[in-house]
């Protein structure tokens, strides 16, 4: 009987695993599926401070949707992100995302959720962060690492949509 009872536990956990790994994530249009669990958008016209980088992927959220500056907190996606960058779109220069230490020197959060920003390999870059009280925005840099801005400078930026329904 324990038996049983195990082997039908067993088998409902593997069902309920197959089934996640099975949802579906899909992307409203100009956003793009990136590590088959992230829908980010590049605007590549755009070329715009942190501040305003910001301000545009919030007012331009497809309806329904909620939209910031990227947040990344796993490896995998970030190294989908950058092999996209680099041989799909072929332009590796740095990018906006949504991560800062302006409220703390050296305590680097997302701005959006407020949780903390990995720090070191594999997500920065060598010797990064180094900007001080200068830099205090976070970049995908040119080489696909993070690494911290000025904010006053120009760059692409990456939105990513948050709290997307599962199909």
């Amino acid at each position: 009987m324990k038996r049983d009872v195990l082997l039908l536990v067993a088998t409902l956990i593997v069902g309920a695993l197959v089934s996640l790994s099975m949802a579906q994530v899909s992307c409203p249009e100009p956003y793009i599926l990136i590590g088959n669990t992230t829908c980010l958008y590049i605007p590549l016209d755009q070329n715009s401070t942190w501040d305003d980088a910001r301000d545009y992927c919030i007012t331009h959220s497809p309806p329904g949707y909620t939209a910031d500056l990227a947040e990344f907190l796993e490896c995998d996606v970030m190294s989908s992100l950058w092999n996209y960058i680099a041989y799909n779109l072929h332009k590796r220069t740095n990018y906006w995302i949504g991560g800062s230490d302006s409220a703390k020197e050296g305590t680097w959060k997302w701005v959006r959720s407020g949780t903390d920003v990995h720090m070191g390999v594999p997500f920065w870059f060598t010797g990064q962060p180094d900007g001080g009280t200068l830099e205090n925005r976070l970049t995908v840099s040119e080489n696909g690492y993070f690494g911290d801005g000025l904010e006053t400078q120009h760059y692409n930026f990456i939105c990513k949509l948050f709290d997307l329904p599962e199909n």
